[in-house]
């Protein structure tokens, strides 16, 4: 080697140390009877050379940039090529490591996650105490279970009240599960817990447990027989006051709808159907609007909007080709978030065999063509132990509807309550076709069923005749929320009216109804339906008379 000549071996390496220093470790070839100089980028100066071992030396330099930078090596004599090397902060090395510590704190200067609270993880990852379900034990309503993430480090002097009022004394503790005994009987209803533990950590879950109450008596026979018609000719009313139907009716309306035959054709870009019925073709977009989450005080904390992103769609049969799968899932990994975006996957199925589905502890009769519609939300990344989430869609009602039997005008209400006040049946009638959706309120959360209720968040009109209604479910906190309705098309059957009322146009007598069966799955959401009509009247007109000819004529 000629005298002063300097050869850097390898690209360098860089370690922060300190968060003011850096410290480069780099293989040198130089003549030791000579002093040198180490430069970072020609300008700044990296000192305290020294020999770790054979050609192995280090120095430090203040901390560098996040980026590529040149180490240059000199003497009296020459210097050293430029040689690059990249240095990554430890603070850049925890933003990308945690995707900004999930969007729940900030990366410190040694690398470690900064949180907004000391009720989450290390990485800020998830918050804790949080409670996803409870529910009383069916035999013993004193009896309580707990479900949620209780924080993974030991878990000690926990204290659970009921309302803020009734004690619960911990049996059994568990990161995920608490089994507590209240010390007196319940009160039926929606009743909140208030948690706390380690003595410094708080939850809250409000409306997380239903004690429900008996069934009411509700109407009489006699009663029944007058509000249904006698159940519209297609059935009876029983001592209870609940109508028994013909064989094809529909005991959610009373018996005023049968089912019938359609034609199903699933959207290719995103989870919407059409239906054909008889020739009269309309679709369905089950849009959802969007996905938020909510702090204590019900304020908007953050908002997922589905219309920002496109779905990448899958189909599939199973059983023989008899029923269709159509999974879509939402492109949210495209995002440009700095923290790791929630999935969302809808799932659209419908078979031409009736089904049986198990969901939250209920079984659900899908009706031969009728569609079943699930929807999962997971990996959301919450704020903060008290947040909660809702999913918001939204579809368009009419501002008055009604049908005609027996010449009586009957209103069709576009909303009804349950006994908890959570929304229970949307009813849209437009252009001689209904549209039926139930809302049941219970969702699963995490896997294991709990109570959801349903909102209606807004109606604006947009004229005289329809409104743009916004609908919200609320699930508790939960990684993973799942909800399942299913539509199913019926006709409304009126052929046992008593007259024509002077109308002469039989073509009224029928009308075509698409019911949808809209069941809340826990924690998580469920979705948003716009309903547009694409029928011409023209042609609605003609089958229509000829279905009421054709069952006038059975009638005979």
């Amino acid at each position: 080697m000629v005298k002063g000549d300097i050869t850097v071996v390898g690209q360098p390496t860089s370690l922060q140390i300190n968060p003011n220093n850096t410290t480069i470790y780099f293989l040198l070839n130089y003549s030791p009877y000579l002093n040198h100089t180490i430069t970072i980028d020609n300008s700044t100066a990296c000192t305290n050379l020294t020999n770790t071992s054979s050609n192995q030396y280090q120095c430090t330099t203040p901390l560098l940039s996040n980026g590529k930078h040149q180490l240059i090596v000199s003497n009296s004599y020459t210097q050293s090529p430029q040689v690059p090397f990249t240095f990554n902060s430890l603070t850049y090395l925890c933003q990308q490591s945690t995707n900004n510590c999930y969007g729940n704190g900030q990366c410190g200067v040694d690398g470690k996650c900064i949180c907004t609270s000391n009720s989450f993880y290390n990485n800020c990852s998830n918050p804790y105490p949080i409670i996803s379900s409870g529910n009383y034990n069916l035999t013993n309503n004193k009896n309580v279970q707990l479900n949620g993430d209780f924080g993974p480090f030991l878990i000690s002097n926990v204290s659970i009240l009921i309302n803020s009022t009734i004690e619960c004394v911990v049996e059994s503790v568990s990161q995920f599960q608490i089994n507590c005994t209240l010390d007196q009987q319940p009160s039926f209803g929606l009743a909140s817990v208030q948690l706390q533990l380690n003595n410094s950590l708080n939850t809250t879950a409000r409306n997380v447990l239903n004690l429900q109450s008996p069934p009411s008596q509700g109407i009489s026979k006699s009663e029944c027989e007058s509000i249904t018609f006698n159940c519209y000719g297609h059935g009876y009313c029983d001592d209870s006051g609940k109508c028994q139907c013909q064989h094809g009716y529909s005991d959610i309306d009373s018996c005023l709808t049968k089912y019938i035959n359609t034609t199903i054709t699933p959207n290719t870009t995103d989870p919407t159907v059409s239906f054909d019925v008889d020739g009269l073709d309309f679709d369905f977009l089950f849009e959802i609007d969007s996905v938020q989450e909510l702090d204590l005080d019900d304020n908007i904390v953050k908002e997922l909007f589905i219309s920002n992103y496109t779905w990448n769609v899958k189909a599939s049969t199973i059983d023989n080709n008899q029923t269709n799968i159509i999974n879509y899932q939402l492109d949210t990994l495209s995002s440009s978030s700095s923290h790791q975006p929630a999935q969302v996957l809808s799932t659209i199925s419908f078979s031409t065999l009736a089904r049986t589905v198990e969901f939250g502890g209920q079984q659900l009769l899908i009706n031969a063509n009728s569609i079943k519609l699930e929807v999962n939300i997971s990996k959301w990344q919450y704020s903060s132990n008290l947040a909660t989430l809702r999913v918001v869609f939204k579809t368009l009602i009419n501002n008055n509807q009604f049908i005609q039997y027996d010449c009586i005008n009957k209103d069709i209400s576009s909303f009804s309550y349950d006994s908890l006040s959570s929304l229970q049946y949307l009813r849209v009638v437009k252009d001689g076709i209904q549209f039926n959706g139930r809302f049941i309120d219970v969702a699963l959360s995490d896997g294991r069923p709990t109570y959801s209720p349903t909102q209606l968040l807004s109606s604006t009109p947009i004229n005289d005749e329809q409104s743009i209604v916004m609908i919200g479910i609320v699930f508790p906190q939960c990684q993973e929320c799942i909800l399942d309705p299913d539509f199913s098309a019926l006709i409304v059957d009126t052929n046992n009216s008593g007259s024509q009322c002077g109308n002469n146009d039989n073509s009224n007598d029928k009308w075509k109804m698409i019911t949808g069966i809209v069941v809340g799955v826990v924690g998580a959401t469920i979705l948003s339906i716009i309903i547009f009509y694409s029928v011409k009247r023209f042609k609605r007109y003609l089958v229509l008379n000829r279905k009421s000819i054709a069952m006038s004529k059975l009638n005979k």
